[in-house]
Order: structure tokens, then sequence, then C-alpha cells
């Protein structure tokens, strides 16, 4: 038995991040930890590459290799808990911040066009990546 699982940026580059974390539950034992680096797929640097559709040198900055799946924290969240694991501890890892005023008023403003709340939207785009350590329910 195992009792930890590392997947670093394993996640989004899986062909089916659910199969994969509902193999895991199933080989797990009550003391299993997974720890998962998974990079922010709502990074502002992301949505403004997307924006004005500049995707080409995306693999050497904030995402090293393009992934099959652009993943939020809250998406990630949910694939935990759909297979049967709980979040104990959750790491953002911010490693520059967004400082364009006009950048970050834009995000608000999208968010507020989709109803949801501008200001934890914003807070959403700041992690570059999240560190998160999970263990069965």
């Amino acid at each position: 038995d195992t009792d930890y699982w590392i997947l670093d940026q394993a996640l989004e580059r899986s062909n089916s991040p659910d199969l994969l974390l509902a193999k895991l539950r199933k080989i797990s034992i009550d003391s299993t930890r997974i720890i998962a680096v998974v990079p922010n797929g709502q990074h502002w640097g992301l949505l403004v590459s997307m924006t004005i559709g500049d995707l080409y040198d995306l693999h050497y900055g904030l995402i090293n290799r393009v992934p099959h799946f652009w993943l939020s924290f809250q998406s990630v969240e949910q694939l935990f808990i759909n297979a049967g694991f709980t979040l104990v501890r959750v790491l953002p890892v911010i490693r520059q911040t967004l400082k364009n005023e006009k950048i970050a008023i834009g995000i608000k403003q999208i968010a507020c066009a989709l109803g949801v709340d501008p200001d934890l939207t914003l807070q959403a785009t700041q992690p570059d990546l999240y560190v998160i350590e999970a263990v069965p329910c």
C-alpha cells in the first residue's frame, strides 16, 4: 500500500484526471495522502494571453507544457471531492502579482457581467499554481 502519491502537474496532463483520482482512491488506505501541484488555469497571465491570442509562448512561461485540461481551483476541488477525497491543505503559489490596474478592472468587469463576485474572481486569478494535500474521505 502507498501512503503518499505525488502528482506534480499530472492532473491537467492526464487524459482523464477524474479516472486517475478514482483509481488512486480505490487503492488508497486510510493514511494515504495525495500531494498535487496544479497550475492555475484561471491565472491572470493566461487570461491575458488568451484574450489577445498570444498562446505561442505559453509553454515557456506560466505553463511549461500544454496540458490536456485547464483547471481552475474550483474544478480541481470538485475532481477530488467526486473521487472521494477531502482537501486538507491548499497552498496558493503566487510568483508575480497582477500590478496592471486596467487588467484587474477588466477581469472584475467580466465577472460582474457574468453575475459572479468580482473580488473573488480577481483573487482566483492571482496564484500561478496550487499545492494541494488531500486525504480519503
